[in-house]
């Protein structure tokens, strides 16, 4: 199985286990007189099944996160979190430049004019710099995860 199916197998898991909650949550607590739509005993049931395959799906993942090399020496897990600290640079300058772009009306010439603190074209270029370093890690991780083979326990 390639690691890319096992992260959409993840992502399903994660899905389902969210709507078994839900489903418990409607039906953990009724009217006295009413049966549960769902016997909550099967969905307990179905919910700890459904968990145990997570956690064996998620063992798979990180094993073969932390075997795989990608360029320069660094494994896989080196490449997740180096996109993660990129995706936090890119929502923080999307974020100042939000907030500094953002026009302030004044309701009279009296009022006390607002000024931006940073230069807005630079932290645009930077952004900018940062987007495509993401989409070039991020298309080298799927590269990877639709070339490696994973075996299951």
């Amino acid at each position: 199985m390639k690691l890319a199916e096992l992260l959409m197998e993840r992502k399903d898991i994660q899905i389902k286990l969210a709507e078994i909650k839900e489903r418990m949550n409607s039906v953990v607590r009724i009217q006295e007189g009413d049966t549960p739509e769902i016997d909550p005993l099967v969905l307990i049931k179905q919910f700890e099944e459904t968990n145990k395959r997570l956690v064996k799906v998620v063992e798979t993942i990180e094993k073969a996160n932390q075997e795989t090399l990608m360029d320069k020496g660094k494994t896989l897990a080196q490449a997740l979190v180096a996109r993660e600290g990129l995706r936090r640079q890119h929502l923080f300058y999307t974020s100042v430049i939000n907030q500094a772009s953002e026009k302030v009306h004044r309701y009279s010439n009296s009022e006390i004019k607002d000024i931006v603190t940073v230069d807005l074209a630079d932290l645009h270029k930077k952004k900018d710099q940062i987007a495509k370093k993401l989409r070039e890690i991020d298309a080298k991780i799927q590269e990877k995860n639709w070339n490696i083979e994973v075996e299951e326990k």
